[in-house]
């Protein structure tokens, strides 16, 4: 596992993430050969109500921009521009603690 960070960047509609170390990391050398990717994330509000984002779409690697969003993280990023976003528990009260299903939204982009 390798702890990232994330912004969205409004000029080009995309998603940076960075990290320390990226370049050297199966994740980034992955997502630059293949040049598509799945990027989660996810959290539990109480009581128990879950919600996430998920954005699949290209991704390119970059050789800067990562110490704009933390000093000590490597220079190099990764930009994905999304081609499709699927969200659940997004809107409050759409999750009932408990229950194993809530509404999920899904929309190509781009």
């Amino acid at each position: 596992m390798v702890p990232v960070t994330f912004r969205y960047h409004p000029e080009h509609e995309s998603i940076d993430i960075g990290g320390e170390n990226l370049v050297q990391t199966k994740k980034y050398r992955d997502a630059v050969r293949h040049g598509r990717v799945a990027f989660v994330v996810d959290d539990v509000l109480p009581p128990m109500q879950m919600r996430m984002v998920e954005i699949r779409g290209t991704v390119e690697g970059l050789p800067m921009g990562g110490t704009e969003m933390v000093a000590s993280f490597a220079p190099e990023i990764l930009r994905i521009t999304p081609t499709r976003i699927i969200s659940f528990g997004l809107v409050q009260g759409s999750t009932q603690p408990g229950l194993a299903r809530a509404p999920v939204s899904s929309r190509n982009v781009g």
